[in-house]
């Protein structure tokens, strides 16, 4: 099975603890390959929430998301995967697809076991209704555009 990824999305920072010393890679090593990349730092501490301004980017910068060919799946990282991209990854599956959070929570520890264990990332979650709550939290319009 091969995945029809086209964009890349790192929630963590070049130099964080635990990151080898030449810090993370380079974003160009990606895209000279044709994906499109965004940096969205997340702060691993105090629960590793995005903020409002990193959800809104997030939003905005990927493409639709799904696996067709056009615009390609969207992969969501950090450093261990399991808190901050997992959060991110959720945000943006609540707006694709308008699911409420603590649904998608329960589905992600799931398929991710080990996923989301912070008691803030999933109060964070679970407040989102769906779609309409993601964007109202982004500072987004209805259609996605800043308000």
């Amino acid at each position: 099975l091969e995945a029809e990824i086209g964009f890349i999305v790192r929630t963590n920072f070049d130099k964080e603890p635990g990151m080898p010393k030449t810090g993370s890679y380079q974003a160009a090593e990606f895209m000279q390959f044709g994906l499109g990349h965004a940096d969205i730092p997340v702060v691993d501490t105090e629960g590793g929430l995005p903020r409002r301004t990193d959800v809104a980017k997030l939003l905005q910068v990927c493409p639709g998301l799904g696996l067709q060919k056009e615009g390609g799946g969207v992969v969501v990282h950090c450093k261990g995967g399991f808190g901050r991209s997992v959060v991110l990854a959720c945000c943006l599956a609540i707006d694709r697809f308008d699911l409420p959070g603590a649904a998608l929570l329960g589905w992600v520890r799931v398929v991710r076991p080990g996923a989301i264990n912070m008691p803030e990332q999933e109060r964070f979650l679970q407040s989102f209704a769906g779609r309409a709550d993601m964007r109202k939290f982004a500072g987004l319009t209805a259609n996605g555009d800043p308000s």
